[in-house]
């Protein structure tokens, strides 16, 4: 009788994924009780197992070196064995980097500073959370009066004028992109 009691207890009280990033995401989980927990995960099926060292109540682990900017499917577990597991199952997205929000919001590139030298920092500007970021990258070779465009994730900055003492020059350097 208290095998059945003890199974019926093994149960997921509590589980959800936090610190999604392009690479990892943390999977943190409650037990009935305190036991072992195991997270089963993949992106079209079940791939990979990672099970903890010892019980505890909540179990937080973070699972590594997964695809970015991908779908997945997590299944936790509290269980002492693999008879008749009760889990919950989890899905999220990976991010598609560490700055996912880049493809939403306006770039601001390029111009003239107020010591009259070309801008190298290039600013982002996130409309939805009305956040600014400075200095979020930085231009390879600053120039003021470029021509810019962005195609397919890349930054090109084309042509332009470079400050050569207190002269600006036509730019002779190779065109270079950034990717956004």
């Amino acid at each position: 009788m208290s095998n059945i009691q003890n199974a019926q207890n093994e149960k997921v009280t509590l589980a959800f994924v936090s610190q999604i990033g392009p690479r990892s995401a943390t999977i943190t989980w409650e037990c009935s009780h305190s036991l072992p927990g195991s997270i089963l995960y993949g992106k079209s099926g079940l791939e990979s197992v990672v099970t903890s060292l010892e019980n505890s109540k909540v179990h937080s682990m973070t699972l590594p070196n997964l695809e970015s900017n991908t779908d997945y499917l997590a299944f936790v577990f509290c269980s002492n064995s693999t008879d008749k597991l009760q889990s919950i199952p989890l899905t999220f997205k990976t991010w598609i980097s560490d700055f996912p929000n880049r493809t939403r919001g306006l770039w601001v590139i390029g111009g003239m500073g107020a010591d009259a030298s070309p801008v190298r920092e290039i600013d982002f500007f996130d409309p939805v959370t009305s956040t600014w970021y400075p200095s979020a990258t930085s231009i390879p070779t600053p120039r003021v009066f470029a021509n810019i465009v962005s195609h397919k994730n890349k930054i090109y900055i084309i042509g332009g004028m470079e400050k050569q003492g207190i002269n600006y020059v036509a730019s002779k350097k190779p065109n270079r992109m950034i990717r956004i």
